[in-house]
């Protein structure tokens, strides 16, 4: 595939931008021309970010929904979900859910990445990428943070189907269940 180019992408955006806003009852065309500048920065970025690697994996799903069943301590517990993009590579499917906020770390290393993200899971504040690994055996679910300000090496945070992070959403979803039944 060939990467789009900069006028597609400026007129990609700004026909989203011009739909999403007709949806939504928006007529400022100004203040529509400001979010289609922002957005355009944002999916620059998502496409640099991905045109690497990931260009040569076949996309499977874009704004994918569907439900999968955590087997925790407590029982199963079902969840629903929607990942922006799915991608299969080989085998696994690559789940992705772009961020345009702050990252969990500004680490550089994979390592220091993983353990904000596992610590995220712990807490329960960041399940998504966790849940989307656990929708099928060897998935994996990844957050990537598009925002143009963050550097290239802080963008990704992966949790595989069989990691400790994996392992921290079952716990995390069998207490956020549990206090619920409790009316907590």
């Amino acid at each position: 595939a060939t990467r789009p180019s900069d006028r597609e992408i400026e007129e990609a955006v700004s026909a989203a931008a011009q739909l999403a806003a007709q949806e939504g009852g928006l007529r400022l065309s100004g203040l529509i021309d400001v979010l289609a500048r922002r957005a355009s920065a944002m999916v620059h970025r998502a496409i640099d970010l991905e045109w690497g690697a990931r260009a040569t994996l076949p996309t499977v799903h874009v704004e994918f929904e569907s439900s999968t069943s955590l087997v925790t301590l407590h029982g199963n517990v079902a969840v629903r979900f929607r990942a922006d993009r799915v991608d299969r590579d080989g085998a696994k499917q690559v789940f992705t859910d772009y961020k345009t906020g702050k990252p969990l770390s500004s680490g550089k290393k994979a390592q220091t990445r993983d353990a904000a993200l596992l610590k995220a899971v712990k807490n329960g504040t960041k399940l998504q990428a966790a849940v989307y690994a656990l929708s099928q055996p060897g998935a994996v679910g990844r957050y990537l943070y598009i925002d143009p300000s963050i550097e290239a090496d802080c963008t990704e945070f992966a949790v595989e189907h069989d990691s400790a992070a994996a392992e921290a959403a079952r716990v995390s979803a069998a207490l956020l269940t549990t206090a619920l039944q409790q009316g907590v």
